[in-house]
């Protein structure tokens, strides 16, 4: 769906787990975009994968007192993008710089601004999640854009046919459904009830869903395009409760493993589904909060305005 990052509506996407980038360079495919991703000394950057000089890969290279040097040159780069070291004159090169983006740490997940402008505040997380939760993570790689593989999350009818022994277990398709958008996110209620004590889902626009099941569990999923037609999703459960040493680690691994049966039952029929334009679908009552997203989805992929488009070819620092 997002064949650059500047396709993308603007906001946060998780490109990364935490324990997916450390000191040393993380290539990561995100956005149609080689990125390159590493941990310094003011927390992790994000660049293109590009050095400016002459295009190497800084995937290839190492990070040398907080800086990326480049494998072909030894150009090197702080955390602003800045070329703060040209081996043939031992000074900075004014005016050369890798192009690098607004990234912040929630979650257990990597953050990254994408898209036309200045990022607006921070990622958040749900305050709904169980008081210091254990979570455990699976990751999992669709061949299937980024639209289809978010409004598999908000699709609740699907729940019974999909997922009859497992999370749909025990789901009555006709029992009540009270579907609440908000400008920027949408809350499935599955009951008539929207009490804080009832199961509900919850989607933050554009790239955060998530759903409490019960006081102490919550899952969680956060949706990070790799190009357009290959997404990856970010699976976390969060739990207050099997926390104790060696019980929890037993415990991680049972809900890894289920996690993983869902998303093999989800998969194949995401990646099966073949209309495009999705304006050949026929929505129907159930798909209330499919025609909520694309409709912020449409409004959100708009043609960026001047100072948009300004803003989105301008270098952009670490934040």
């Amino acid at each position: 769906m997002f064949e650059t990052i500047e396709d993308a509506p603007a906001g946060w996407y998780p490109v990364a787990s935490t324990q997916e980038v450390g000191t040393a360079p993380t290539l990561l495919p995100r956005f149609g975009t080689r990125l390159v991703a590493w941990r310094g000394p003011q927390g992790v950057v994000i660049g293109v994968d590009a050095c400016p000089h002459r295009g190497a890969s800084l995937a290839l290279g190492r990070v040398r007192d907080g800086r990326l040097v480049c494998p072909f040159h030894a150009f090197a780069f702080d955390a602003h993008g800045a070329c703060m070291h040209m081996p043939d004159v031992a000074a900075p090169a004014p005016g050369l710089r890798m192009r690098t983006f607004p990234c912040h740490e929630a979650g257990g997940l990597l953050w990254m601004w994408a898209g036309a402008g200045a990022p607006r505040g921070l990622p958040g997380f749900f305050e709904w999640l169980p008081a210091d939760a254990r979570t455990t993570l699976v990751a999992e790689d669709w061949e299937a854009p980024f639209d289809l593989v978010v409004e598999n999350q908000l699709d609740h009818l699907h729940l019974h046919a999909v997922h009859p022994d497992t999370v749909g277990r025990g789901v009555v398709p006709t029992a009540p459904v009270k579907v609440l958008p908000e400008e920027d996110r949408v809350r499935v209620w599955f009951s008539d009830s929207t009490d804080a004590r009832s199961a509900f889902a919850e989607y933050r626009f554009p790239a955060l869903w998530g759903t409490k099941v019960g006081t102490t569990l919550a899952l969680t999923i956060g949706f990070a395009p790799i190009s357009a037609t290959r997404t990856r999703l970010y699976l976390q459960g969060h739990r207050g409760f099997a926390r104790a040493p060696g019980l929890a680690a037993l415990v991680d691994q049972g809900i890894r493993r289920f996690h993983r049966k869902v998303l093999s039952q989800d998969r194949p029929i995401v990646e099966s589904q073949v209309h495009a334009p999705r304006a050949a679908d026929r929505l129907f009552r159930s798909d209330a909060a499919i025609r909520w997203f694309r409709e912020r989805l449409t409004h959100a992929v708009k043609t960026p305005t001047s100072e948009d488009a300004a803003a989105a070819g301008a270098p952009r620092a670490h934040a």
